[in-house]
This record gives structure tokens, sequence and C-alpha cells, in this order.
């Protein structure tokens, strides 16, 4: 049985032929495929231009953490305090889980 549109390796390893090129009736130019090629390279310099640095996306991630953290365990204890109790109890820790929101948002 022949695969279709596939590589055939049973008998050579290296084969690079594709089956069933009899069917393709019509095919992109090498100019057109050369200047797609081109193009997403470009694209893809792009895309990796555009990303922030390392270090903001470490900062941004451990401030999304922290937010959520202070976020759940306020939602959490609230069942037993209110929340200006909490606040009064850990200002600190609710201005900080707020801040690294805001930061993490930002």
């Amino acid at each position: 049985m022949k695969p279709i549109f596939g590589l055939d390796i049973t008998s050579n390893k290296k084969n690079e032929v594709v089956n069933g090129d009899e069917f393709i009736i019509k095919t992109v130019s090498k100019q057109k495929l050369d200047k797609f090629e081109t193009e997403r390279e470009d694209l893809k310099k792009t895309v990796e231009e555009s990303k922030l640095p390392l270090w903001i996306r470490i900062v941004q991630s451990l401030c999304c953490f922290w937010g959520v953290m202070v976020f759940a365990g306020t939602m959490k204890a609230l069942g037993d305090v209110t929340l200006t109790q909490a606040f009064q109890n850990a200002p600190v820790l609710l201005v900080s889980g707020i801040t690294g929101g805001v930061i993490w948002g930002v």
C-alpha cells in the first residue's frame, strides 16, 4: 500500500519524494515562495522585538501571583472579618496586593 501525499520510507529511510505528485496540478512559483519565506522571517523578527524584556515579564508574573494570592486570601477571610478590620490588621499586605495587581495590569 502506498501512502498518498506522504513519504514512503519503508525501503529508503532518507526518501524525500512525496507520493501523489501526479495529483498536483498547480504549484506556487519559486519567486513567490521566497517572498513568502522572507516576509515570514520578518514577521517572526518583529514579534520577537515587540516582546517585553525578560526582567519585566518576570516582575509582571510575580506581581500577578502576589495580587491573586492576596485577593484570594482576602476573599476567604471576609467571612470572618470585615474589609475594614482586615485593612486594620494587615494594611501592608493589602496595599502590596493591590499594588501588585495594578503593576500587573499596567
